[in-house]
């Protein structure tokens, strides 16, 4: 989605948004950065807002390789004890 309907997002949104793959990465691995945190904004965790690009991507641009990597991200967060709060806790990406 377009960065510009986003507003106030978190570092870690912002990093999705913009697609900054070494941040996202770093924030968990080495920062372990709280991944959980329901934002007011728009009432979704880290692993709603990845989500929500996810299936944006698959419906409007399905060939793009940020599938891909959003899915890795994804999968990640979640490994790492990422939850939903927008979807249901079993929600998954495939």
């Amino acid at each position: 989605p377009s960065i510009s309907h986003k507003k106030q997002l978190s570092i870690l949104k912002l990093a999705v948004a913009t697609i900054d793959w070494e941040f996202l990465s770093k924030a968990i691995l080495v920062y372990n950065y709280p991944l959980n945190i329901i934002e007011t904004i728009d009432s979704m965790t880290i692993l709603d807002f990845i989500y929500d690009d996810i299936q944006y991507y698959q419906k409007n641009n399905p060939g793009t390789t940020t599938i891909v990597e959003l899915k890795k991200i994804y999968n990640l967060y979640k490994s790492k004890g990422a939850r939903h709060h927008k979807y249901p806790a079993t929600t998954t990406i495939d």
